[in-house]
């Protein structure tokens, strides 16, 4: 087996292990989600639950942008 042939079922193997990884974390992402989904309480209690989230005003600050004129390079 020559150098190039080595060379070029080295980048064989990466890429297909690659493929195989992604593919693989993929999967075992959608039936992490799918327990995680399973697992969420539910509050039932309303007060509870508006006192416990935020108003959009608390989260939402404005801010306000200043620029400034930068000095000529030339």
């Amino acid at each position: 087996m020559d150098m190039q042939s080595l060379l070029t079922f080295t980048i064989i193997v990466i890429f297909w292990a690659f493929i195989t990884l992604v593919i693989f974390q993929f999967i075992s992402g959608l039936f992490v989600s799918a327990a995680y989904a399973s697992n969420v309480v539910s509050v039932s209690n309303e007060n509870i639950a508006a006192s416990t989230i935020p108003s959009v005003s608390e989260i939402i600050t404005p801010q306000i942008q200043t620029f400034e004129k930068l000095p000529d390079p030339w």
